[in-house]
């Protein structure tokens, strides 16, 4: 009697949850010189076969000053990506993925300036503003877990400089469905 090895089918279809990213963004800070600056993420995606759609949101916050006078920033982006999958390695037995997807982004940024003299506080909220930019995401998948980097450059008239690189690490969940 021999004994037939099972395949095992991956999906091609995903929605991914990623709710632990970091980017780190190379632009002006409140000093004017250029360094490193990171933002926390989170992201949702969804991938049909060769193409994935990503709703990212990102955030930082900076703040300086002393006892007298305090300014916060606080700036806030949505972004939506749509990739299409460049490479494509899988080992179906195993269960394990990797994909590289180039990826085309749009989206809005906002910057709220909080201004703090004595007790007196004073907030201005500036207009959003469109975010675009090109990239390139690396996905690896394990069973349900996934691991993600990008990076893109993204350009808008509130990014200071007006291009800035954006480096990117995720971890999350992948669920595969088939329809």
């Amino acid at each position: 009697m021999t004994a037939q090895a099972e395949s095992v089918e991956i999906s091609e279809n995903y929605v991914d949850i990623l709710p632990l990213e970091i980017q780190f963004r190379y632009e002006d800070s409140s000093d004017q010189s250029r360094t490193t600056h990171q933002y926390q993420a989170y992201d949702l995606a969804y991938q049909h076969t060769a193409f994935r759609f990503e709703l990212q949101w990102s955030q930082y916050y900076d703040s300086t000053g002393n006892s007298t006078l305090k300014i916060n920033q606080t700036i806030r982006e949505l972004n939506l990506g749509l990739g299409y999958r460049v490479y494509h390695l899988s080992e179906p037995n195993n269960k394990l993925d990797l994909s590289s997807f180039v990826v085309f982004w749009g989206g809005q940024t906002q910057t709220e300036i909080e201004t703090i003299l004595l007790s007196t506080k004073n907030s201005v909220l500036s207009e959003k503003d469109n975010v675009y930019g090109v990239g390139i995401n690396l996905v690896g998948r394990i069973n349900y877990f996934i691991a993600e980097t990008d990076f893109k450059y993204l350009t808008s008239k509130n990014m200071s400089p007006l291009q800035v690189p954006v480096f990117g690490i995720k971890i999350g969940a992948g669920i595969p469905f088939d329809f």
